[in-house]
């Protein structure tokens, strides 16, 4: 069946898994994606695959934009309101900090995984961040992941931000993203958050970047944090009209040689993970 058929592709071609939603800690208030996560790890020790979790925290923008848990137990976004209506009330900062802390402390404990995403895409996502200390609330959650993962000396610690390798070739996009991913880790790292790898989502669809381009910024990173471990999180070419970017499938397969060679040339990189390995109904531009 096609259950089997995906399985066995995707033995043949990777040697580690992740999902795209289970472990995003909004799934905890639906539980539609998290209650195939036991099988997942089964299925996936029996194959010998470590697993990565993506993503502890996603702070969200605002209520269009909102990746928080915000109803039942694992609530995190009516407390953040909460702060947001009444800043000056030490009372309600304490009582959203102390309900990060249970709802991190919780997810992070569940699973022994390699790598964990603790925070995604602070770049635009800072809407907890704002309610607290600013970026410097990071390392806190950083702190977190570390006390409560069940395999501390084991499990890579990860910020994860989109369009910084990926950023288009031209113009001042890089730039602008680059200074802000830093100034989020800078963040983490000089408030003690035990920030172990740097993840970049790596999604092709700005325009076909050379793999001398791809390299030279991964460089730049690594020049600037050195020792520090870089990663490929969610590895795509993507049609865009926006980009006016749509390659065939010749230029995808030329894109993804290049990338991963630009990559696994560095000597930081550990890792390139693909987002989605098939076209389907869920996927139709991949």
């Amino acid at each position: 069946n096609s259950v089997d058929r995906s399985r066995d592709i995707f033995l043949k071609l990777f040697n580690s898994v992740g999902c795209a939603n289970a472990f995003k800690t909004k799934q905890l208030q639906w539980g539609w994606n998290v209650q195939y996560l036991p099988d997942l790890m089964q299925w996936a020790n029996e194959n010998s695959l470590p697993v990565r979790g993506h993503t502890l925290i996603w702070p969200g923008k605002d209520d269009t934009n909102n990746h928080l848990p915000d109803q039942g137990e694992y609530d995190i976004l009516t407390y953040v309101k909460a702060v947001e209506n009444n800043s000056t009330d030490p009372a309600l900062v304490q009582d959203l900090r102390n309900q990060i802390d249970y709802v991190l402390s919780y997810w992070a404990s569940e699973f022994a995984l390699y790598e964990w995403d603790v925070v995604n895409e602070p770049r635009s996502n800072h809407r907890v961040q704002d309610a607290l200390d600013g970026p410097s609330e990071m390392a806190t959650w950083f702190d977190i992941a570390e006390t409560n993962v069940p395999n501390p000396s084991e499990c890579k610690l990860m910020l994860n931000e989109f369009g910084v390798i990926s950023a288009a070739p031209t113009g001042t996009q890089y730039d602008t993203y680059r200074d802000a991913y830093m100034g989020n880790i800078n963040a983490t790292l000089n408030n003690g958050g035990r920030l172990d790898r740097i993840g970049f989502q790596s999604r092709m669809k700005r325009g076909h970047l050379t793999p001398e381009l791809m390299y030279d910024r991964l460089d730049e990173f690594s020049t600037t944090y050195p020792g520090m471990e870089m990663v490929g999180t969610e590895f795509e070419v993507v049609e865009s009209s926006f980009h006016n970017f749509f390659p065939d499938e010749y230029e995808r397969a030329e894109i993804t040689e290049e990338t991963m060679t630009a990559y696994f040339c560095h000597p930081e990189v550990t890792g390139l993970n693909q987002w989605t390995y098939m076209r389907d109904s869920a996927n139709p531009n991949a």
